[in-house]
């Protein structure tokens, strides 16, 4: 079952207003509008929440209202408030996007020097014959 957002009841099996935590929610937004940061916005709304827990309530789509949750923020003052959560992300390096993984090709390319020496134990004469082995460079344009 899927958490309810603070600032929501269900009554009769339909999501409504808690008016005095919507009133936290609006504040919370605002205050992250401008410029606090997630913990002292939290605190200057009366909200006893960790940075994460914020963090989670800023980036909740539900707040705009949908097919269940009524609205208690604008669709503009949420999407105002993601692309400032971007913004700061940015500036402290925090993105923790997946950046794409470079294709790197293996050398397929090797060469293998005569041997010379012979070992009676078998993992020797392995180790040696693996020594012999040389990988080509590849150049960029091929």
């Amino acid at each position: 079952m899927k958490h309810i957002p603070y600032g929501y009841k269900i009554v009769d099996g339909k999501a409504e207003i808690n008016e005095e935590n919507a009133k936290q929610v609006k504040m919370l937004f605002t205050r992250f509008l401008e410029g606090d940061s997630l913990a002292t916005a939290s605190k200057s709304c009366s909200l006893n929440f960790t940075h994460s827990q914020v963090g989670r309530m800023l980036g909740k789509k539900e707040y705009c209202g949908d097919d269940f949750y009524p609205e208690i923020i604008s669709t503009e003052v949420f999407e105002k408030v993601q692309e400032e959560r971007l913004k700061r992300a940015t500036k402290l390096g925090r993105l923790n996007r997946v950046k794409p993984i470079l294709a790197v090709e293996p050398s397929t390319k090797f060469n293998m020097n005569p041997c010379i020496e012979k070992f009676a134990d078998p993992f020797e004469q392995a180790e040696y014959i693996y020594s012999q082995i040389e990988s080509e460079a590849q150049s960029d344009e091929e």
